[in-house]
């Protein structure tokens, strides 16, 4: 009888062994913040007797891109065959090890790393889809799986160029930063007023000015999934170049928005000047995608939404001083209130920071004219 008691207290610790067999990740959670490649290792715990293992790893292919694998040393000298993604499978990746000749090993171990590179922000969980855990002879271990939950917080960029009518050099081919050099600009953007309404706390120390010179003012750049401003994604106010680069504010080329992946129009609005966006999406990822608005007016949407600055070279239309999408007799209105002014003005249509009557021209050269944003 106690023979027998202490044969069911066997079976029940080694059933009780292989009840607790886990595939796991490890880490189990992990924080994207850079654009390289990271890593995510699968083990095997508290597994008894296992000689084989084939394991598959699933994953959202739009939000993180395979590279390779790597065998762990836990199988020890066993044989390895990875099936990696493909076309017609491309979220998953199969990984089959055995170790040959009857052996097998007890206990917990890495039995593979897999390597990825961020793709697209947002959240991933990698799961065990399918495994199979075997003892020699084939019985099957029984086993539980965890995840791996991965944050991915990095932003899309945007590598754009447009340039402004209004203070276009044709001599240097650039935009003049005169408001720049005379210490005009706000370190607050500017664009909270109406028609606007932005709530963007966007602002810089004046040391940035200092550093840089060439910056000529700030833009609004908005991402929209359609044409319509219901559509609006993302909002941010940036600042602009004198060759036309839109930069983020912390002086790098390219723009930054916390949002998705995807394809979107981009809009670009100014305190003066109509408004223009992109003739079609753009897909935007983690890695920076190239819209130049000035190489073709074609590159707005609508028809002549650009003027053209020199050959082949195109600009948003200035003069719209009171900033209601549309160039006419009201736009004199800011320019007659403050003749003789210095500052930074809507009414500045050259951008030089003073009112005077050279301000008139380009509102009469513009006359009538619209923006071919939709609102």
């Amino acid at each position: 009888m106690r023979s027998f008691v202490l044969y069911i207290v066997i079976l029940l610790i080694g059933f009780g062994s292989n009840a607790q067999t886990t595939i796991s990740f490890q880490p189990s959670t992990l924080n994207i913040t850079s654009t390289g490649q990271f890593s995510v290792d699968v083990w095997i715990n508290n597994a008894v007797n296992i000689t084989a293992a084939s394991i598959t790893v699933n994953f959202n292919s739009d939000r993180i891109s395979y590279n390779s694998t790597a065998q762990g040393n836990f199988l020890y000298g066993a044989a390895y065959f990875v099936t990696p993604p493909s076309a017609g499978n491309p979220n998953s990746i199969l990984v089959d090890q055995a170790i040959l000749g009857g052996a097998s090993v007890s206990g917990s171990g890495k039995v593979f790393t897999i390597y990825f590179t961020p793709k697209s922000p947002g959240n991933d969980i990698l799961t065990i889809s399918a495994a199979s855990l075997k003892m020699p002879g084939g019985a099957q271990i029984p086993f539980t799986s965890l995840t791996c939950n991965i944050s991915i917080n990095i932003p899309i960029l945007v590598s754009a160029k447009v340039l402004l009518q209004g203070c276009y050099n044709l001599t240097s081919s650039n935009m003049n930063n005169i408001l720049n050099s005379n210490y005009l600009i706000p370190l607050n953007q500017p664009f909270s007023g109406p028609p606007w309404n932005y709530s963007g706390t966007e602002s810089v120390t004046t040391s940035f000015f200092k550093i840089h010179r060439n910056i000529v003012d700030w833009i609004l750049v908005e991402l929209r999934t359609g044409l319509s401003g219901s559509t609006l994604a993302a909002r941010k106010a940036l600042f602009l170049l004198q060759d036309g680069t839109i930069i983020n504010l912390d002086g790098e080329s390219s723009a930054k928005f916390n949002i998705p992946s995807g394809n979107y129009y981009l809009v670009i609005k100014h305190r003066n000047h109509l408004g223009i966006m992109s003739s079609s999406p753009i897909p935007l990822t983690i890695t920076a995608s190239s819209w130049d608005f000035s190489t073709s007016v074609l590159k707005a949407y609508g028809n002549n939404s650009m003027v053209a600055l020199a050959s082949n070279v195109f600009g948003m239309i200035s003069g719209d001083g009171n900033a209601d999408n549309f160039i006419d007799i009201s736009d004199y209105i800011g320019i007659d209130n403050s003749m003789f002014q210095s500052g930074y003005l809507r009414s500045d249509i050259n951008m030089d920071g003073f009112i005077d009557i050279s301000d008139y021209i380009n509102i009469d050269n513009n006359m009538f004219k619209g923006s071919g944003v939709p609102e």
